[in-house]
């Protein structure tokens, strides 16, 4: 029993000081870069309706909804009902950009 748990002490020792050291040297490193996929597209597209800009952001991988001014209450109801976030960096409405976002963007501009 003795020899057992001085192995087992041994193998604890080494685990810890392996760990400290794997995350020193991805530290050292730093992470990979996340795979590009060439067939990604870039850039952006837009849209308006009604005097509402609605764009596919595909760099920030977000459907975006310009506004001239601050929408009315009941549109901002709308919008936050269907998911819509405010976006004050990007100055705009936005949401991840799925078909569905985009469809509700649209119904929303209408």
């Amino acid at each position: 029993m003795r020899a057992t748990g001085k192995r087992v002490g041994e193998f604890l020792d080494w685990s810890a000081r392996f760990k400290a050291a794997a995350i020193r040297d991805i530290k050292k490193i730093g992470a990979p870069p996340p795979p590009v996929d060439p067939n990604k597209p870039t850039g952006s597209e837009a849209i308006e309706i009604n005097g509402v800009q609605i764009i596919k952001n595909f760099d920030l991988d977000r459907v975006q909804i310009l506004f001239g001014g601050k929408p009315e209450p009941e549109t901002i109801k709308a919008l936050k009902g269907s998911g819509w976030n405010w976006s004050p960096r990007n100055s705009a409405w936005q949401r991840k950009l799925t078909d569905a976002a985009f469809r509700s963007a649209k119904q929303i501009a209408a």
